[in-house]
């Protein structure tokens, strides 16, 4: 029975059915196994590429602006340092600085703040992001600058009106213990006699002299008339 079975089995393998159906499926599978190959072959050159950019990419790389400074990186980094991208649109302006275009050509820059606000082009949304900043921070530097005067108005007002009454009460009348401490104090007049008594003498001695030089003159007038 069981050699029977087996040659059943046999023959029905060698029909041309079962080989054709068996042809079928090693083609599916060899295929299937071939598709595999070329999609590990596609990622793995994908991933080379990516890895080892070629010559020209890296070097548009290095020497455009726009790849190395994404908009995220524009918004947090230093205002100078954002200052310091260069313009790589238009032809007036094309290679200088930021920072230099916005201190230097302020009716380009307007033109640009009215013309190209509604641009979506990453060169100008990094400009104008740039000049915004700018803006906001002179403004900030503008009120914090108005007020640090308001502040100093304020205290010198403050200082003066505090002033004031110390001013008045100096140009006022003197107390009257200060005229009657000048009044008894005797060693106050003490210097100022000796000065008059000193100016009446000088004065005396000048009377005198005076008159010697009047009497000489009579005597030598007197003398040529009589000779």
């Amino acid at each position: 029975v069981a050699l029977q079975s087996a040659t059943t089995v046999e023959a029905i393998l060698d029909t041309g059915a079962s080989r054709c159906v068996m042809g079928h499926l090693l083609l599916d599978q060899f295929l299937s196994q071939l598709s595999d190959k070329m999609a590990q072959s596609k990622a793995a050159s994908s991933a080379s590429s990516v890895g080892n950019p070629s010559l020209g990419a890296r070097f548009s790389r290095l020497t455009d602006e726009t790849v190395t400074c994404t908009l995220e990186q524009a918004q947090v980094m230093p205002l100078s340092e954002l200052g310091q991208q260069l313009i790589t649109f238009g032809k007036q302006q094309k290679g200088r600085t930021f920072e230099e275009v916005v201190t230097k050509e302020a009716s380009w820059v307007r033109w640009c703040c009215d013309h190209l606000h509604t641009s979506t082009k990453h060169v100008h949304v990094i400009f104008l992001l740039y000049v915004e900043r700018y803006v906001q921070e002179a403004e900030a530097l503008e009120e914090e600058l108005i007020q640090d005067t308001e502040a100093i108005a304020s205290t010198a007002v403050a200082a003066k009106s505090k002033a004031a009454p110390r001013t008045k009460s100096a140009s006022g009348p003197k107390p009257d213990d200060d005229r009657w401490d000048m009044i008894a104090d005797p060693e106050f007049h003490h210097p100022v006699e000796a000065q008059v008594t000193d100016l009446n003498h000088r004065m005396n001695q000048m009377e005198g002299m005076m008159h010697q030089m009047l009497n000489a003159i009579q005597q030598l007038s007197t003398a040529q008339q009589q000779s």
